[in-house]
């Protein structure tokens, strides 16, 4: 639960940082990733379903999917990365292209 919340609000403050790396990343699993390769469906599900756990909505886990998918979506990540350093760019596509698919494929089983 604590690492949900710090994901939350680490989203809050990113884009006020200019320096952005791979690990700097808010992440939607525990523990953090610490490359592309080390992100997986079953980590992010558990992560996402902690909100919901605590929560009374049966719908919290399909908001929560959909609110990561907004964040992680590669139509939506060019004000990431105008943010993320040069040499990180590709790293940080490539985690989020990684995350908006299990996310979908999540997603699908809800």
């Amino acid at each position: 639960r604590e690492a949900f919340i710090l994901y939350e609000q680490q989203w809050t403050t990113l884009f006020s940082r200019k320096d952005l790396t791979f690990h700097s990343i808010p992440w939607p699993q525990y523990p953090p990733p610490a490359a592309v390769l080390d992100i997986n469906m079953r980590n992010i599900r558990e992560f996402l379903r902690v909100p919901a756990l605590a929560g009374t909505s049966s719908c919290l886990l399909k908001t929560t999917v959909r609110q990561a998918l907004l964040r992680f979506h590669p139509d939506k990540t060019a004000l990431l990365l105008a943010r993320v350093e040069e040499s990180q760019r590709q790293a940080v596509v490539e985690g989020c292209t990684a995350v908006a698919r299990c996310l979908n494929e999540i997603k699908e089983t809800l």
